[in-house]
Order: structure tokens, then sequence, then C-alpha cells
């Protein structure tokens, strides 16, 4: 498998936005993004799997599927969000909050494909 490990952040842009809208909603949809999004972004990514700001874990072993989305307002393309699925558990990849985002998509779709033909191989 691949030995590179990420650590990703979120980016300033992401943070003021945060303080934002708990300012305007006091604290009200910081709670709600965290219980419904921000929990299931990752921390690390590394050889053995992903550990999410939940203080969970997810093995390469347990990758079923990806999803994504096309966030738009008004017809404008804003961003796109992918959830990578590891048996019940999702991982949510939204490049426009995340830092380095290209660097961590990368590194799971390398770890995931790496999986994928090392399971193909023994299962042959």
């Amino acid at each position: 498998m691949s030995s590179n490990h990420v650590t990703v952040t979120f980016k300033k842009s992401g943070i003021i936005l945060l303080a934002f809208l708990g300012i305007v909603s006091f604290g009200f949809v910081p709670i709600l993004l965290w219980f419904f999004s921000l929990r299931h972004t990752p921390t690390h990514i590394t050889p053995n799997g992903i550990d999410l700001r939940s203080g969970r874990s997810v093995k390469w072993s347990d990758y079923s599927r990806t999803d994504g989305q096309r966030v738009l307002a008004g017809g404008v393309h804003i961003t796109e969000v992918l959830t990578f699925w590891f048996d019940q558990q999702k991982v949510i990849i939204a490049p426009m909050y995340l830092q380095p985002a290209d660097e961590a998509v990368a590194a799971i779709r390398s770890n995931i494909e790496a999986c994928r033909s090392r399971t193909s191989g023994e299962i042959a």
C-alpha cells in the first residue's frame, strides 16, 4: 500500500465561516454541522486507514462505495463533496473547506485501489 500520511485540516475560510455562523445563530449552526457533517471529516489518512474527527477509525478493507455531490447556488457550481463509505461509516471530503483536499482525495483513492488489487490477488 501507499506509504503516504496526510494530515487534513480546515482552511481558514472554513473556520471563519463557522465562527460567523456561530455568532449569528448563537452557536446552533456549528453544533448541527458537527453532528451531521464535520465529525465525518478526516484528521489523518494513513496506509492503515482513516482517522476521523469523531475519534473513530476506518480500515481500507471496509471500503464499499463513493458518492459525489455538486453543490449549486443559483445554477452556479460552488463546490463538490465526496462521501466515501466504509461499511456503515462515512468519510466526507469537501475540498472548499479542507486542506490539502486534492492530496487527501488522491491518498484515499490510491489506498482504496491498492487494497482492491491486493484483495483481488488473494481471491484469484
